[in-house]
C-alpha cells in the first residue's frame, strides 16, 4: 500500500525548490548483504551491486558502504557516511538484504548476525528507524532504498520477516519492494539525470511501496551534479556505533530535571515509571515502551525529541483533568469539613491542591479527639490507658500530666508484679493444652480482639487481646487466662 505525500509547490517544502537549487554535494550509503552467515545464502541481492554503484556514481554521489558488511564493517561505514551529511546536499541511504521486524520497529541485518537471536537483532542489526531519523535532518533532500529478500527467514521470538513502519518524518522518501525491483527503480528512474522523484514514482508504479512527505519537484540527480571518482571511505576508520534510539535519546542530553519531568507527565497518563527520580531505570523504560505503543509509535523505550514534545503536551491536559478533578473531589469530601470527608480526600489526593487546608482543619478537629482520649485514660487510670494515650497523641495537650501519673502508678509495680505471678501461675496450674489454646485465640478472634498469629502460641499479641477482653469486661487485667476468663470467652460476654 503507497503510503506518499507529495508536498506541492506553495507548502513549506516547496521554498527549497522554487528556485533553480546548485547541489554542492551527493552522498549515498549503499550495502548489499547477500552471503549470510548460518547457511542463509542471497548471493544473488549482490549481483547488482556493480550496476547500482556505476549509477549512483554517474549521479555524482559519494559511495560509502559494499557487500556482505558484517555489524562491525557495517558500523564504520555508517559513521563514515553520516559524517559526510555535515556537509551534503543530497543523502541516500539504499540497503538491500535481508530484514527482520518487531510491531512498527525493523532491522537491516548484517551478515553475522544470529538468525535466532531477536535480543541480536535489536542489538547488532541496523534500525531502520534510526536511519531515518539520521536523513531527517536533511528536509526534502534525503531518500531511504530497502529493497528485501525474506527468504529462509522465520518468526524468532515474535520478530518477523518485514521492515515494520517506519513512520518516515517529514521530507524523507521511502521506498521499498524485492531487492531486483528497488535496484531496477533507482538505477534506472530515480537516478536518472534531472528526473523528478514524482515522475519517478509514476514510471515505476505499484513495484514498489512508498512511505514518507517530499517535494513534487525533489531531484536525486540533478545534471550539474560532477561524479565522484572515489567510493570508499580513507581507511583505517574507527571503530562506531550504529545510530540506534539509545543513541539518539543520548544526543538529547536530557538533565535530571528534564527527566523528572519526563517520569511525572508518563506518571500522569498512567503510566507508571515506579518512581520520579530523574533516572531512567527499569520501570522508566517500562512505561515509556508502553507509552509509545499506545500511541502507535515504535515502542523501544528510548525518547526522541518530538515524543518528548508530545509527552509535555499530553501531560500539561493530565495535569488540568487532575485539577479540575481535585477541586470536583474536595467540593464532594473536604470542604464539608468532617474528620471522615477530610480523610477520604488525604487518601486520594495527599500532595493535592487543599491538601495542607485538609490537615490543618483535622489538626483542629483533633483537639477535640485528644481531650476525648485524655478523658477516657483517666476514667481508666491505668499504666497502659496513659500510654495508649501518649502513643495515639505524641503531641497531646496531656501528655505531661499522662506521663505523671504513669510515674505514680509505677509506685505500685511491685505489686503489679505479685499480681502477675499470681496470674501467671494460675494459668498455667489450668494445664491449657495446645488445643485448648488454640480454640481460646479464635474465640478472641471471633469476638473482634486481634491475638496474632492463631497458632495455639501465647505470644505478645495474644497477651494483649486477652489483656483487652478482661478490660472490657472489668475484669483484672493481667493478660493471663483463668477459669472465669474462659467462661467469660465461651459466653461471649
Amino acid at each position: 500500500m503507497t503510503r506518499l505525500n507529495l508536498i506541492r509547490p506553495g507548502l513549506m517544502a516547496a521554498a527549497l525548490f522554487s528556485a533553480a537549487p546548485v547541489w554542492a554535494d551527493s552522498v549515498a550509503l549503499l550495502v548489499a548483504n547477500g552471503d549470510y552467515e548460518n547457511g542463509r545464502d542471497e548471493r544473488a541481492i549482490t549481483r547488482d551491486y556493480d550496476a547500482v554503484l556505476r549509477a549512483y556514481q554517474q549521479a555524482g554521489y559519494e559511495v560509502y558502504g559494499g557487500t556482505n558488511l558484517d555489524r562491525a564493517e557495517l558500523a564504520r561505514q555508517m559513521e563514515a557516511f553520516e559524517d559526510a551529511l555535515d556537509d551534503a546536499d543530497i543523502a541516500v541511504v539504499h540497503l538491500t538484504g535481508q530484514t527482520m521486524a518487531a510491531g512498527d520497529h525493523g532491522w537491516f541485518l548484517p551478515v553475522d548476525i544470529d538468525p535466532d537471536s531477536a535480543t541480536d537483532f535489536e542489538f547488532g542489526a541496523l534500525s531502520l528507524s534510526a536511519i531515518a531519523q539520521m536523513l531527517a535532518p536533511l528536509d526534502g533532500r534525503a531518500a531511504l532504498f530497502i529493497g528485501t529478500s525474506m527468504r529462509g527467514l522465520r518468526d524468532v521470538d515474535g520478530v518477523a520477516p518485514g521492515i515494520g513502519a517506519i513512520n518516515a518524518p517529514l521530507g524523507l522518501l521511502v521506498a521499498s519492494g524485492p531487492a531486483s525491483d528497488v535496484n531496477r527503480g533507482v538505477s534506472n528512474e530515480f537516478l536518472r539525470r534531472d528526473a523528478r522523484v514524482s515522475d519517478a514514482i509514476a514510471r515505476i508504479g505499484t513495484r514498489l511501496t512508498y512511505e514518507g512527505f517530499v517535494s513534487s519537484r525533489l531531484v536525486l540527480a540533478p545534471r550539474n551534479s560532477s561524479a565522484i571518482v572515489t567510493v570508499r571511505p580513507p581507511q583505517p576508520l574507527p571503530p562506531a556505533v550504529v545510530r540506534t534510539p539509545q543513541t539518539i535519546e543520548a544526543s538529547l542530553n536530557l538533565s535530571r530535571d528534564q527527566r523528572r519531568r519526563v517520569q511525572e507527565n508518563l506518571t500522569l497518563l498512567g503510566f507508571d515509571t515506579r518512581g520520579i527520580d530523574g533516572i531512567f531505570g527499569r520501570g522508566s523504560r517500562s512505561a515509556i515502551e508502553n507509552w509509545q505503543r499506545d500511541e502507535g509509535l515504535d515502542a523501544t523505550g528510548f525518547l526522541t525529541a518530538p515524543q518528548i514534545a508530545r509527552l509535555e503536551r499530553l501531560g500539561n491536559a493530565a495535569r488540568r483533568e487532575a485539577e479540575a478533578a481535585d477541586e470536583a473531589y474536595w467540593t464532594r469530601t473536604g470542604a464539608l469539613g468532617t474528620r471522615a470527608e477530610l480523610n477520604r480526600y488525604l487518601e486520594r489526593y495527599p500532595n493535592g491542591a487543599h491538601a495542607q487546608e485538609a490537615r490543618r482543619a483535622l489538626q483542629e478537629l483533633g483537639s477535640e479527639a485528644d481531650q476525648a482520649a485524655w478523658d477516657l485514660a483517666r476514667d481508666r487510670d491505668t499504666v497502659r490507658a496513659y500510654e495508649r494515650y501518649l502513643r495515639d497523641y505524641p503531641d497531646g495537650l496531656y501528655n505531661r500530666p499522662a506521663r505523671a501519673r504513669i510515674r505514680e502508678l509505677d509506685g505500685s509495680a511491685d505489686r503489679d508484679n505479685e499480681g502477675t505471678n499470681a496470674a501467671r501461675a494460675a494459668e498455667r496450674a489450668l494445664g491449657l493444652d495446645n488445643g485448648t489454646r488454640l480454640l481460646i485465640e479464635l474465640r478472641l478472634v471471633a469476638l473482634g480482639y486481634r491475638p496474632g498469629a492463631t497458632d495455639g502460641n501465647f505470644d505478645a499479641a495474644t497477651r494483649q487481646a486477652i489483656a483487652a477482653f478482661q478490660r472490657d469486661r472489668n475484669m483484672p487485667e493481667t493478660g493471663y487466662i483463668s477459669a472465669p476468663v474462659i467462661s467469660a470467652l465461651l459466653r461471649g460476654r
